[in-house]
């Protein structure tokens, strides 16, 4: 699952936590549709987004923003 730049406009902070119930924060990337997402923010508010974000846990961003990514992609490379 990837969490898009998008979902700030919509205001889904709620749901964010919603889809990391249900599905485990080892599970959610963070993504972004660039360029076409500029129609909406920046690609560094995006990702702030999620950086500064109050409802998640600093576990819960550094899952989303860094480490499920890397365990996928390093994952990947032995394949």
């Amino acid at each position: 699952m990837l969490l898009s730049n998008l979902t700030q406009w919509v205001g889904s902070s709620l749901s964010e936590k919603e889809a990391i119930k249900i599905i485990g924060n080892n599970k959610i990337l963070w993504g972004s549709d660039f360029p076409a997402a500029m129609n909406y923010c920046s690609y560094e508010q995006s990702y702030k987004y999620i950086e500064e974000s109050s409802i998640l846990t600093n576990e819960e961003k550094e899952n989303i923003l860094y480490n499920n990514a890397y365990k996928l992609f390093n994952g990947l490379r032995k394949c």
